[in-house]
């Protein structure tokens, strides 16, 4: 199967990272701190989806998988 048409689901996922990005702080990393520009934040985006793309792990993929299909199974359950 491949996405051909573009998705809200992973617009909005992609979003979400950026907005993560945006405010990130830890001990090792803080964005306010860096003072990211809008191109740095752009480039750290892609390549962290790059970074996973590389790394796909079939042990994460099927995890991930059963939570979607036991979510789907009992809709009852929300986040």
């Amino acid at each position: 199967m491949q996405i051909n048409s573009p998705s809200t689901k992973i617009d909005s996922a992609i979003c979400d990272l950026i907005a993560k990005l945006s405010n990130f702080s830890d001990e090792h990393f803080d964005t306010g701190w860096m003072h990211l520009t809008e191109d740095e934040l752009e480039i750290l985006t892609v390549h962290l989806i790059q970074h996973l793309t590389q790394n796909l792990d079939g042990r994460l993929l099927a995890g991930l998988l059963l939570m979607i299909r036991e979510q789907v199974e009992s809709p009852c359950h929300h986040d």
